[in-house]
């Protein structure tokens, strides 16, 4: 006796493909609210990660930890969904800026900047 059972792979983002190498880990990161998507329904796949997103993943990751000062970076807004994440890092010195006032939260987070920001999460 033969036995089929058909099962669908749920994606919360709409250009995902279950093909796709980090098709799981993606799928993981979005359940725990980790990562999620730009804008919601769009994982950007190929993109880099911007500074103020990897930030945001290590707050989330430590479960969204309180702060107790506003952000005064000139380029974080209140509105803007990495705000909590960026005033509870620059409050412990995790999310240091670029030296002009500003985050520089669109730009690329390159390898050193990534493991400085969790050098700084694991050592405070």
């Amino acid at each position: 006796m033969e036995r089929r059972i058909d099962v669908t792979v749920e994606s919360p983002y709409i250009e995902a493909s279950p093909d796709h190498w980090a098709f799981d880990a993606v799928r993981y990161c979005n359940s725990k609210d980790i990562l999620f998507g730009v804008p919601e329904e769009n994982f950007d796949w190929d993109n880099n990660i911007t500074r103020a997103e990897f930030v945001l993943a290590i707050y989330n990751v430590l479960g969204k930890p309180a702060y107790t000062q506003p952000c005064t970076f000139t380029d974080v807004f209140e509105e803007d969904y990495y705000y909590d994440a960026l005033c509870w890092g620059q409050e412990l010195g995790i999310a240091n800026g670029m030296g002009d006032g500003t985050f520089g939260v669109g730009n690329p987070c390159n390898r050193a900047q990534a493991v400085t920001f969790l050098h700084r999460t694991l050592t405070k």
